[in-house]
C-alpha cells in the first residue's frame, strides 16, 4: 500500500467523523426542539407520559434531520479542512507530493457515499419512522389528519 492510499483512507476517516459528529449534533437539536412542541401539545393530557411523547419525537426527527444531512455534511467536510489546516496537516500533504485534487478525492468519495446512503437506506427508514409516529398520535389524540 503506498503513502497516498494510507492518507487517503485517513482523511476519509477524518471526514466521516466529523460529518457525524455535526450531524448528531443537529439531530440532538431536532429531537430536543420537536420533543418541547408535543410536549406543548400534549400538556392538556394527564394520561400520556414524558417517555411516549419522546418516542414520538424520535420517531419523527429522522424526517427533519435528512433536509439538514447536506448541511451537515458542507459544514462536517470545511470543520475537517479546517482541522487540516490547523494542524498543518495540509502542508506535510502537499510537500508529500498530493495534488490539490488528490486530498479533496477522499472528501469528494464521503460526500457521494453519504448521498447514497441517504438515498436508498436513511429516506426509507425515515419515512417509515415517520408513518408509525402518525399512528401512534392518531391512536393517542384520536385525530386524523385532513388535507382539506
Amino acid at each position: 500500500m503506498t503513502i497516498f492510499k494510507t492518507i487517503g483512507r485517513y482523511m476519509a476517516m477524518r471526514f466521516i467523523v466529523t460529518i457525524l459528529a455535526v450531524f448528531f449534533i443537529t439531530f440532538l437539536l431536532i429531537f430536543f426542539a420537536d420533543f418541547v412542541e408535543t410536549l406543548r401539545r400534549s400538556a392538556s393530557r394527564d394520561d400520556i407520559g414524558a417517555l411516549t411523547m419522546a418516542t414520538i419525537s424520535l420517531l419523527r426527527v429522522p424526517v427533519f434531520a435528512e433536509l439538514a444531512l447536506p448541511f451537515a455534511i458542507l459544514i462536517g467536510t470545511i470543520g475537517a479542512f479546517l482541522s487540516f489546516s490547523r494542524t498543518s496537516e495540509l502542508t506535510i500533504i502537499r510537500a508529500a507530493g498530493l495534488s490539490v485534487w488528490q486530498f479533496i478525492q477522499p472528501g469528494l468519495w464521503v460526500g457521494i457515499g453519504f448521498g447514497i446512503f441517504a438515498v436508498t437506506v436513511f429516506n426509507p427508514v425515515a419515512s417509515m419512522m415517520k408513518a408509525e409516529s402518525e399512528r401512534i398520535q392518531t391512536k393517542l389524540f384520536n385525530t386524523e389528519k385532513s388535507f382539506g
